[in-house]
């Protein structure tokens, strides 16, 4: 078999002989020789490459379109534009772990999505920590009020019967002094201030420890004995005094009552006027407080006697009791 002239060297050379000369038919029939229906080879064409599909049917992968199709994936955009994908991340297609869910379409959409309601939106600060008992509301006074808890505002009347005249200041006026109307006998008591002049009343009071500590209010009533128009200016200072300490406290603010008169035996109010107390507010602080008429203010233009009743004093609290 080494020779040229060797049985297998003739049939080398005889079978390189029909492969030259072999028609695509040919081929195809030698290497599928299963009965395949090969006339469609026939119009084959130029770089075609058959692709049987079937015992009786074949197609074609044609080498020149495909390296058309792809061209070379060098880079990734490229690779992503074979496989159909977005042109770079988070362009819509995809999320990108770096921009932290801000490249979502819809950030509402996705809430819901994930069964979020709207307090996702709020920050932290803007709900209350059951840890501080409430001690992080915006308004502790707003809301006592929006529960309906019986804080706030409160008031007492002190009657000009408990009133004393205050010795040394001014025109001290009369009293206190008692009558009673001319039809029902109804008591009217109080003390009795003369027009043109300044006089001068005190009492002292223990506001509760429920008190806020803050500014006090006073409203005033009047009745009026002489005829005459005018107005009657009402004034009163006060302080707080602690347990130890001097009781020689300098007053701070004044409330001012200009009531308007008019007839004799009418009564009359005035409007409430908030006033600081001097010294230092305190629980169990003792409020000494002097009302004055000053007749001698060129507001009072009332040229009649009139009848302090008393006064309504109004404070705000900030506890349910005075434990």
């Amino acid at each position: 078999m080494g020779g040229q002239g060797s049985t297998f060297d003739r049939w080398t050379r005889d079978s390189l002989k029909q492969i030259e000369t072999a028609s695509r038919i040919d081929v195809i029939s030698g290497v599928n020789p299963s009965g395949a229906a090969l006339s469609t080879l026939a119009n084959a064409a130029s770089g075609d490459v058959p692709i049987f599909t079937g015992v009786t049917t074949v197609s074609y992968l044609n080498f020149s379109t495909f390296s058309q199709t792809l061209p070379p994936l060098t880079t990734a955009a490229a690779w992503r534009t074979a496989l159909g994908a977005a042109a770079s991340p988070g362009s819509g297609t995809f999320l990108v772990s770096t921009n932290n869910l801000n490249d979502v379409a819809s950030a509402a959409t996705s809430r819901t999505n994930l069964g979020l309601g709207s307090a996702a939106t709020h920050a932290a600060t803007d709900f209350l920590e059951t840890a501080n008992n409430l001690s992080d509301l915006a308004n502790a006074a707003t809301a006592r009020t929006n529960l309906g808890v019986a804080y706030g505002l409160q008031s007492i009347w002190v009657s000009a019967g408990a009133m004393l005249a205050l010795p040394g200041l001014g025109t001290p006026p009369t009293g206190p002094n008692l009558t009673v109307t001319p039809t029902h006998t109804l008591p009217i008591s109080g003390w009795d201030f003369a027009p043109g002049v300044a006089g001068y009343v005190g009492f002292d009071l223990l506001l509760p420890k429920s008190w806020d500590q803050g500014n006090i209010s006073m409203l005033f009533w009047m009745y009026q004995i002489g005829a005459g128009a005018g107005n009657v200016v009402w004034q009163a200072q006060g302080s707080c005094l602690t347990s130890g300490a001097t009781a020689d406290v300098a007053v701070s603010g004044a409330a001012t009552n200009i009531i308007a008169g008019g007839a004799a035996g009418s009564v009359y109010k005035g409007t409430d006027s908030s006033f600081a107390l001097g010294g230092t507010p305190a629980a169990d602080c003792v409020v000494p407080i002097y009302v004055l008429r000053n007749g001698s203010a060129g507001t009072d233009t009332l040229n009649a006697t009139v009848r302090l009743l008393g006064a309504r004093i109004t404070y705000n609290t900030n506890a349910n009791n005075d434990t």
